[in-house]
């Protein structure tokens, strides 16, 4: 209960949170009261959540984590760290993230990955866009540098897939053509 007349009451806290405790003496002159401000601490199992950010080689780690008293991080490379918000410096590659949160009532745990170096940035172009049927065009894959694989997409075009970096492709038909390419690494898919 919120209000008890015993002597010595048990009251149940349903919320996490700090309370306030008042207690009112009573005689038949006199009365005495104390309060005790933030007297009772209740937590609540902690709910692990974390954001992340890359720069560069860097990664800006931010806590969202909720009820949390204790903090560890595991980066994925043999690093820990228990900072509530670390940063941290990676080398090229492909890292898993573990974040545990504990408190008197248990921990929780987070997962993330995290892939450090360059992403790749599609590009591509043909001599001559125009022409008659059947029309062979040689794609020139201008992608950067850390692309490594690709993916082409040719609807209406013979082959209609490609995974050469160059592809040759005949159009047997009349119309406009879209073409797609994905570029991608062993980082970045």
């Amino acid at each position: 209960p919120n209000l008890s007349f015993s002597t010595n009451p048990i009251v149940r806290y349903d919320n996490p949170g700090t309370y306030d405790v008042k207690l009112t003496v009573y005689s038949t002159k006199y009365n005495h009261s104390l309060t005790k401000k933030i007297y009772i601490s209740i937590d609540s199992l902690p709910d692990a959540e974390f954001s992340q950010v890359v720069n560069g080689n860097t990664v800006d780690f931010s806590n969202l984590s909720r009820y949390a008293k204790s903090h560890f991080w595991n980066f994925g490379d043999g690093n820990t760290s228990t900072n509530p918000n670390p940063s941290h410096t990676y080398t090229e590659g492909r890292y898993d993230i573990m974040y545990v949160v504990s408190n008197g009532c248990g921990y929780d745990t987070a997962y993330s990955q995290v892939a450090i170096g360059q992403k790749p940035v599609a590009g591509f172009q043909v001599s001559e866009p125009l022409g008659c049927i059947p029309y062979q065009v040689q794609f020139m894959n201008t992608s950067t540098a850390a692309a490594t694989d690709f993916r082409w997409y040719f609807p209406g075009g013979n082959p209609s897939t490609s995974t050469l970096k160059n592809p040759i492709v005949t159009y047997n038909g009349t119309g406009q053509f879209d073409v797609s390419l994905v570029a991608y690494n062993a980082l970045f898919s």
